[in-house]
């Protein structure tokens, strides 16, 4: 994954993208998630009608919504939610991981993309990582010609989400 995203932006392009319903590609990661020791905590909710078609590589998608995840996990206490939602309209599909942990401050929302960039309050509360996580899946999404937002509020949790073009039926 590091030398992904070492990797110039015309290296980077994905020749073999398959088109896939994110809706039935939760449900099968669904079993995969729903075993771990914060599964109690973890929602899924769907707000689209209709299939959510993306071209996306899975084992890519899956280490992004992963890196997600792990994210909330780590940020939030245990017993607090974590809600995995999925929408969609005309033109896009989107995946939001939602806690109620931390949050991140403000003067640290326009750096959290940054490779190997640790808020201060990760390093004074103990928390491990090297800060990879959220600079692979901006760039898996870019990959994807997607994007990855995020709203956060301190101590009230903090709002992820992926942004991918819609794709046509096959």
């Amino acid at each position: 994954m590091l030398l992904f995203l070492a990797r110039a932006d015309a290296e980077a392009k994905l020749p073999n993208l398959e088109t896939v319903n994110l809706a039935d590609w939760l449900e099968v990661r669904r079993k995969e998630w729903f075993t771990g020791p914060r599964a109690a905590d973890l929602r899924l909710e769907y707000s689209s009608d209709g299939p959510c078609l993306v071209k996306v590589q899975l084992p890519l998608l899956s280490q992004l919504i992963d890196n997600l995840l792990d994210n909330a996990y780590k940020y939030s206490e245990a017993g607090k939610p974590i809600t995995v939602c999925l929408g969609s309209n005309n033109e896009a599909v989107f995946l939001a991981v939602e806690d109620a942990g931390l949050g991140i401050a403000s003067q640290d929302l326009p750096h959290i993309f940054e490779p190997f960039y640790r808020s201060p309050q990760a390093g004074r509360k103990g928390l491990a990582g090297v800060g990879l996580g959220l600079a692979i899946a901006k760039r898996i999404a870019a990959v994807f010609g997607g994007s990855i937002s995020v709203s956060s509020e301190a101590g009230k949790g903090s709002y992820f989400t992926l942004h991918l073009p819609r794709a046509l039926p096959a």
